[in-house]
């Protein structure tokens, strides 16, 4: 739990579950805890990579309702610190352990690498489709 980091998920539909949501965003690693009140949540994944990951259900469609996805601000809070001191990780450091709740920096970059690789996987999907589609005419 050395880097454990919460998103906060808003616009649930009332009547999502935490096991609901520990299944669906299990997708982007461990979570570890879903606090759940009426219409948004809190849940916190292991590693600060898994909840930068679950970034991507931002917009995404959960039980008939459109999500809000974002990182909670004891993750966001230092990675403000980090860019203004210039340290280069949250630890202030440059390496080595993050305290509890805290998201690294260099996270953004798998999270824009994994963006990228679906909108390539989404890409090649149409590609095919259409293909199929000229050909079957």
């Amino acid at each position: 739990m050395a880097d454990s980091c919460t998103v906060l998920v808003e616009n649930l539909p009332a009547d999502a579950s935490r096991e609901d949501l520990s299944t669906y965003f299990a997708f982007h690693g461990h979570v570890e805890k879903v606090l759940l009140d009426g219409t948004t949540a809190l849940i916190t994944f292991e590693s600060g990579a898994s909840a930068r990951s679950a970034l991507l259900f931002d917009g995404a469609e959960f039980h008939g309702s459109v999500i809000a996805v974002a990182l909670d601000a004891a993750c966001v809070d230092p990675i403000r610190r980090t860019l203004a001191d210039g340290s280069g990780s949250p630890s202030g450091s440059g390496g080595g352990s993050s305290s509890p709740d805290e998201c690294r920096v260099s996270q953004d970059s798998d999270v824009a690498a994994q963006t990228a690789a679906a909108a390539a996987a989404a890409a090649d999907a149409d590609a095919t489709a259409a293909a199929v589609a000229a050909a079957a005419a």
